[in-house]
């Protein structure tokens, strides 16, 4: 069931945009500043997700913005049929985006 608090959920910028235009008009949403300084290719994590209106979530994302390390918060009202559309598992993330993540990334301390 995807109403209530259900563990962390992702987005692509795309969908995150999405769910972002889908709030205009509700209680919460990103500023325009938002729109201009959105990491295009960021990967966006949703924290909490609640039931909030009839059709609707309120979800608290942190978002990758552009030329910044730490990600920013904010809270979307957006409707419900969307919302599980443009948001995630990490499973279904994972399988819908596989990524490769660079060595230098790695701890090569921690690998056998």
């Amino acid at each position: 069931m995807f109403m209530g608090i259900n563990g962390p959920r992702y987005a692509t910028t795309a969908g995150l945009v999405a769910l972002a235009k889908s709030s205009e008009g509700r209680n919460r949403g990103p500023t325009d500043q938002f729109y201009k300084d959105i990491d295009p290719g960021g990967v966006h994590v949703c924290a909490i997700t609640m039931h909030h209106a009839p059709s609707e979530q309120r979800m608290m994302w942190l978002c990758k913005m552009n030329d910044r390390v730490e990600p920013i918060e904010i809270w979307i009202d957006c409707d419900t049929t969307l919302a599980k559309r443009e948001s995630y598992t990490i499973e279904e993330f994972d399988k819908r985006y596989p990524m490769v993540v660079p060595a230098s990334l790695l701890n090569k301390e921690a690998s056998p």
